[in-house]
């Protein structure tokens, strides 16, 4: 083989290499984005949750203008994990929403 062919071959193993690496690198970045999406949709989930243990206690302290407060917060937070969840699953987070 000529030094130009093995030149050739190790500029083509090389981009073979480098498209590969660009390739595990972009599944990584997606599959890390679907886990952050997912970590904030839970967190949302978890604080519409506090919301209404909020509002039972404060219900329980006789104080309905603050319990009412926190359901509110807590329908809004349920409203919008359901629409950050909805490209997953359309049909389930519509009912969820209403």
């Amino acid at each position: 083989m000529s030094r130009v062919t093995v030149v050739l071959w190790a500029v083509v193993a090389l981009l073979v290499v480098l498209l590969a690496g660009y390739l595990w690198g972009a599944a990584v970045r997606w599959a890390r984005a679907s886990e952050l999406d997912r970590s904030r949709v839970q967190a949302r989930v978890n604080q519409a949750r506090a919301d209404v243990l909020q509002a039972r206690v404060d219900l329980f302290e006789v104080n309905f203008g603050r319990a009412s407060q926190h359901v509110e917060s807590a329908k809004h937070g349920k409203r919008a994990a359901a629409l950050a969840n909805a490209p997953r699953c359309p049909e389930d987070c519509a009912r969820a929403a209403l």
